[in-house]
């Protein structure tokens, strides 16, 4: 060591200089090594940061951006200038990142030696260089990092100017701190933790320092506020938006509010655990409960964390610790904890710590045991930061980017589509599938191969897309792990067509599949017929030609309804459309719906043809009917249907009625849990029916409205005769009013027809008389057997009635 000192010297560079460069050499390494592959692509978060930067670049200036929960703005602002230096690739938005990262180790040795001296500044840094944290959060770009990064910067600056009463430190300072509200959500407390140190500390215990200094402490708060206004006012005028994220993320708060500390107290002594114990558990921010520290430094920060306390009337020891308290608290009294993304802005005083213990152990070694304990524990020190770097390596490399989850969540087989569509397709028609066909995981492709290509996007668990191809070039189509094709299309259109290409991800299970369909099978499969054909205008953009239906279904199963339509003409690409399908039986009510377009209107081109999915299913307690399927579409924007026409007849409802089709009981018979029942009420009637609940709404109406009313039934027996229903109301005094005798499911299905343990819903509108008087009315059922002319007995009750539910009616003048 002392040769190594006297060769720097002779050099003219000082030995914290030199290895403050080789730790940012290795800092650099672990950050740039495998740039492409670790994280193996871009996850969603990261291209609405793209999203962002491209408004900028647009002519925007937002200081805060509503969409994806809402965002701080100076990461997008960083991108943005990064995309205008590097284009529009998954580089420039990585390449903030890497910066803030550099910058911030730098900063960060600088702040730890303004506070504690060169070698703890030297260990610090070694550690960040070197840290699984520090570096997860410097490969991806998400805007945690600007956090850091000028919360070093603010702290360093403030004790700078405290130490030589510079003005523009000062400045500077207040700067950086007011920056600091647009960088993440618990970005305020930055500024927060000098506003608690200036008032638990500073105000009592140096006074004379304050009395020095305070012109200068008064113009960092004051251009802090300056700085932050913007962002304070649209937190003022925009409450719910801006804090929705936290809103969302602090519900363990609010139920210790309430008087339910549990879910917190488990979130803070998570926290507590993160350090040595478990980590992170999510697979998106890290190696899943991987602890900050190995066992060894762990016990390192536990003594710096001693010594801290210790020193806690020293400024910077005081300082330290509300520094760390401060910036933890976001993980600790949140949900999902730990969370080292929420914990990011106290990094820089957890790695100090530890690097405390070593400072004072070097001093007592050197005390002890002189030159050669102070060597061996140098060599020890070299050799832990070495097994860290190791450690680090292995777990960020070979373990947590190689996992099955974070490929996923990183559309790692999106990066290799993009890899595969630069090298293998050139003049093809190209079709990609994506569960996020509309938006995200286009952009993703895009940024991932740094232009826009013309692909047609389409969500293969929904729609397969058969495009209007006028050349002689094959038609590709890609099925990402992410996105592959519904099995039930795969089977009807593509089980006699080869596999062009599977392509392996580097754990040998498949990245994407590839198909290559030539003109002539393009053609064939364009010329599929449907079952049912139709000839349906919707305003001039889209034609219906058909759908397929089964004649029967059983209940609780799926319906396998397909609907084929075509691109009648161009159409914006900015609209947003959807279809609809609603199962409706006799009576027109709704039993089930479904909305679906997987071909975003984006990607239509004229002539295309699209086979469209829908996942309807049959609820089991269905009775044994006709029903029918209403089809159409409408704006996502206005909720406007495109109106049908047929045959040069409009449709003024906006919807297309299929033919009917016949749904069987369930075999077996629903359990009551199957049946998902709002409102559980059990009356036996006599061993013939029981009524397992009901569902009733809305319970608050004029007198004139219509209630609609959904009772659950079961047969216990295979029912003797056709029961009727009587239902009635009671007032507050007793009194029987508006009692209504009728058959279930009006008659199309009685009870002689049901089966021994057959569950059946009877829906029916329930009208409240215009005499009705206003308050509180509460509904009853009876069931009526006209064979004995008797109602049925209730087993284990003196009474024939039960309850269902109860109406509040407003008086007539009500609004």
């Amino acid at each position: 060591m002392n040769r190594v000192r006297e060769v720097l010297a002779a050099s003219g560079v000082p030995w914290e200089t030199a290895l403050l460069v080789v730790f940012l050499l290795v800092a650099t390494f672990f950050r740039t090594h495998l740039f492409e592959a670790a994280p193996p692509g871009l996850q969603h978060d990261e291209i609405f940061k793209a999203n962002f930067a491209l408004d900028i670049l647009d002519g925007g200036w937002p200081v805060y951006f509503d969409a994806n929960g809402g965002e701080e703005a100076l990461f997008p602002y960083l991108a943005a200038v990064s995309i205008s230096l590097f284009g529009r690739n998954f580089f420039a938005l990585r390449f903030v990142s890497l910066v803030c990262a550099i910058l911030s180790i730098v900063l960060s040795y600088r702040l730890a030696r303004e506070l504690f001296g060169r070698r703890v500044a030297v260990l610090t840094a070694a550690a960040l260089a070197i840290s699984f944290w520090h570096v997860f959060d410097s490969r991806v770009a998400l805007r945690p990092i600007t956090l850091f990064v000028m919360g070093a910067t603010s702290f360093y600056l403030y004790w700078l100017a405290l130490r030589t009463g510079r003005i523009a430190c000062f400045a500077l300072a207040g700067l950086c701190l007011g920056v600091s509200f647009y960088t993440y959500t618990s970005g305020f407390l930055i500024p927060v933790t000098i506003l608690l140190f200036l008032l638990l500390y500073q105000l009592p215990f140096q006074r004379d320092l304050l009395r020095r200094r305070w012109r200068g402490i008064l113009l960092v708060l004051v251009v802090a506020a300056i700085v932050a206004l913007p962002m304070l006012y649209h937190v003022y005028t925009h409450p719910a938006v801006s804090s929705a994220r936290a809103r969302d993320l602090s519900d363990h708060l609010s139920r210790f509010v309430a008087g339910e500390p549990a879910p917190l107290v488990t979130d803070v002594l998570n926290v507590l655990g993160m350090f040595g114990l478990r980590g992170d558990p999510e697979w998106r921010y890290n190696l899943a409960g991987r602890p900050v520290f190995d066992p060894i430094t762990f016990a390192l920060f536990g003594g710096g964390v001693v010594i801290c306390l210790r020193r806690i009337r020293r400024p910077e020891y005081a300082f330290l610790f509300l520094w760390l308290c401060t910036n933890v608290v976001p993980a600790a009294v949140t949900r999902n904890s730990p969370s080292t993304l929420r914990a990011i802005g106290s990094l820089t005083a957890i790695y100090i710590l530890p690097a405390l213990a070593l400072d004072i152990s070097f001093d007592w070694v050197g005390r002890r045991f002189a030159h050669k304990g102070t060597m061996a524990l140098t060599g020890a020190v070299v050799v832990l930061l070495s097994a860290n770097a190791l450690w680090t390596y292995r777990d960020y490399f070979g373990v947590w980017a190689q996992n099955a989850e974070v490929r996923d969540i990183y559309r790692a087989d999106l990066t290799a589509v993009a890899q595969y569509l630069e090298e293998s397709v050139t003049d093809e028609v190209v079709c990609v599938s994506a569960p996020f066909a509309g938006d995200l995981d286009q952009q993703v492709l895009t940024f991932m191969m740094g232009e826009e290509r013309p692909i047609r996007w389409f969500d293969g668990q929904q729609t397969l897309v058969l495009p209007e191809s006028g050349t002689s070039a094959e038609t590709v189509y890609v099925f990402p792990a992410t996105g592959p094709l519904r099995e039930d299309l795969e089977n009807h259109f593509f089980s006699h067509l080869p596999v062009a290409e599977t392509v392996l991800d580097p754990r040998g299970e498949p990245a994407f599949v590839v198909y290559r369909l030539s003109p002539q099978e393009l053609s064939e499969l364009r010329a599929v017929e449907p079952a049912n054909p139709l000839s349906v205008e919707l305003e001039d953009r889209v034609e219906l030609l058909g759908y397929d239906l089964p004649t029967a279904v059983e209940a609780g199963a799926q319906l396998p309804l397909l609907l084929y339509w075509r691109v009648s003409q161009p159409i914006r690409p900015d609209l947003l459309y959807a279809f609809f399908a609603h199962l409706l039986d006799r009576r027109g009510h709704v039993w089930a719906q479904a909305d679906a377009l997987g071909y975003p209107v984006s990607s239509w081109i004229q002539g295309d043809l699209v086979i469209q999915w829908f996942d309807l299913t049959i609820p089991p307690d269905a009775a044994p009917l006709e029903y029918q399927v209403n089809i159409g579409i409408y704006d996502l924007i206005t909720g406007e249907r495109l109106v049908p026409t047929v045959e040069g007849v409009a449709l003024a409802e906006g919807t297309l009625t299929s033919e009917p089709f016949f749904v069987t009981r369930a075999v077996p018979p629903p359990t009551v849990e199957e049946l998902d029942i709002p409102r559980v009420r059990q009356a036996d009637f006599d061993h013939q029916l029981n009524l397992l609940g009901c569902d009733l709404g809305p319970v608050e109406v004029n007198p004139g409205d219509t209630i609609h009313v959904s009772l659950y039934w079961q047969a216990l027996a295979k029912p003797a005769s056709d029961y009727r229903i009587s239902l009635f109301f009671t007032d507050s005094a007793g009194n029987v009013w508006g009692e209504l005798l009728r058959h279930p499911l009006d008659g199309d299905y009685p009870t002689t027809l049901w089966q021994k343990a057959e569950a059946v819903r009877d829906r029916f509108d329930l009208l409240i008389a215009p005499s009705a008087s206003p308050g509180i009315h509460r509904l009853w059922v009876r069931l009526y057997d006209p064979t004995t002319q008797t109602y049925l007995p209730i087993e284990g009750s003196d009474k024939e009635y039960v309850r269902v539910g109860r109406v509040r009616i407003r008086a007539d003048d009500a609004e």
